[in-house]
């Protein structure tokens, strides 16, 4: 297990989280913002892709675990899940090695 990895994959999935989130709300809050939105939602799905890959990846996931968790990544709602489940995953990992960790990440 890579510590570095984890940490940092960690705290882009939290970020990409928070940012899930308002991509959401303003989709339906202020739908005339369309393509914007689109664009910050495309941006916000890269940095989850790339913050859970290193996250498995920290975690010594198999290839065929890493590409499920990046098809998840696109289904609605099942992504959130999949990023909370890395998440809490990673917490563990870094609490059994002796980090502090918090609500965005390691301190």
């Amino acid at each position: 297990m890579n510590v570095e990895d984890i940490a940092s994959g960690q705290k882009i999935v939290i970020y990409s989280i928070v940012a899930n989130f308002l991509v959401g709300v303003s989709q339906h809050s202020a739908p005339e913002l369309g393509v914007i939105v689109i664009v910050f939602s495309l941006l916000v799905t890269a940095a989850a892709i790339y913050g859970a890959y290193r996250l498995c990846t920290g975690l010594d996931y198999s290839v065929g675990i890493k590409v499920l968790v990046i098809v998840l990544l696109f289904v609605p709602f099942i992504n959130l899940i999949t990023l909370i489940v890395l998440s809490v995953k990673g917490t563990k990992v870094l609490r059994q090695a002796g980090y502090e960790v918090g609500f965005f990440g390691v301190k």
